[in-house]
């Protein structure tokens, strides 16, 4: 997970309502529901049964194993079989919600959920300008970062939930201090897919939560069919090779040769030159390593906060002699940020993987026009 995703998403919290323990084994219910298939999304499940609708959140932070957390939504006025158990039991559609994740603002976005946001944390971090504007009107308000959100706010907010994210199963605190004033916390674990399409479906999820499933099955099937044809296509050309990032602090943080962001160059036609390393995660390497490796790059993606070359030379006088600093196409995703620090490669790209395929598809044509989220540095 990025550094700025962390930082967008510090108000997290574990979903539990009280403990960080894994709900009770499932099939010990005799209740019967159906399985609705999923194509890509590998942390959640979801069921349906008589009136209601169970969803199942699998390792829902880093490291996790067999933890899984239940909230079940029911229809009003119809109870829950006892014999099912949920960590949370709600009314659908929830009509008031706080969403801790500028990723969870994207899904509400692509669902025409708006109007049920209440409350976010960390204005200054949103992109929408739907999200912004209803800041602005007072129709949502902001409820700043974890360890020190506003309690007060968030009461008179009168949320049906909060909908967060959890790093290491760490942050007890929040969910218990929510638990006391009633309020259920949900977990949304889209951070932690390992593919792009697996991280977009999660908008099945924030769909189930506000009854509007059809609406976002359709939109995920769209998405999801124009990604495959793209990456079909991407695939048959010349591979460019492709490296990313920029050091900090005297580490360079690369996304592992199994992660998201390498699946999505090698989707859109790109050759990832760390691609042969089975990790998923982040993979902190010195700069002399990278720099022997990466000399031969000749596409350069999202080198920190630059936006020109020189402000990369400026951050590491050290790369000065580095072939791809002079010689690389050099594209970062700054393409639609706001003034107050947000970025919609954060949120939008996040729902639209296709989008963002496409960026890339045209960037290892060659090609710098008509993108998405990205732009050349000059």
């Amino acid at each position: 997970m990025s550094t700025r995703i962390g930082l967008l998403l510090v108000g997290a919290a574990c979903a539990c309502l009280g403990s960080c323990a894994p709900s009770p084994d499932r099939s010990s219910s005799t209740t019967r529901h159906d399985t609705v298939p999923l194509s890509q999304a590998e942390h959640f499940e979801l069921l349906r049964g008589d009136g209601y609708t169970l969803l199942h959140v699998l390792d829902p932070w880093q490291d996790a194993q067999g933890v899984a957390f239940t909230y079940a939504l029911v229809d009003s006025g119809r109870n829950l079989p006892p014999d099912l158990h949920a960590d949370a039991v709600l009314t659908r559609p929830l009509r008031r919600l706080v969403c801790l994740s500028s990723t969870h603002l994207a899904q509400l976005e692509a669902v025409d959920g708006l109007g049920a946001l209440v409350g976010i944390s960390g204005a200054d971090y949103v992109y929408s300008p739907r999200v912004r504007a209803a800041l602005a009107g007072g129709q949502c308000v902001d409820l700043g970062f974890s360890p020190s959100l506003n309690f007060e706010l968030l009461l008179q907010a009168r949320p049906d939930a909060v909908l967060a994210f959890d790093v290491g199963g760490e942050t007890q605190g929040l969910s218990r201090k929510l638990a006391e004033l009633g309020i259920p916390l949900l977990l949304n674990a889209d951070y932690l897919e390992r593919t792009p399409l697996g991280r977009a479906e999660w908008v099945r999820f924030m769909g189930e939560l506000l009854d509007k499933a059809d609406t976002a099955a359709r939109f995920f099937a769209q998405v999801e069919d124009d990604y495959q044809a793209l990456a079909q296509q991407a695939r048959q050309g010349e591979a460019p090779p492709v490296m990313l990032g920029l050091p900090w602090q005297g580490t360079w943080h690369l996304a592992g040769g199994k992660s998201f962001m390498a699946k999505l160059i090698a989707d859109a036609g790109g050759d990832y030159l760390w691609r042969d390393d089975p990790s998923t995660e982040n993979l902190p390497m010195s700069l002399e390593a990278v720099v022997a490796r990466g000399a031969s790059a000749t596409v350069w993606l999202n080198p920190g906060t630059a936006s020109t070359r020189q402000q990369l030379l400026d951050a590491e006088p050290r790369l000065a002699d580095f072939p791809p600093l002079r010689q690389a196409k050099i594209y970062n995703s700054i393409a639609r940020t706001n003034a107050q620090g947000g970025n919609d490669y954060f949120e939008t790209a996040v729902v639209r993987p296709d989008w963002l395929l496409a960026d890339l598809h045209r960037i290892f044509q060659g090609k710098s026009d008509s993108l998405h989220f990205f732009v050349l540095l000059e």
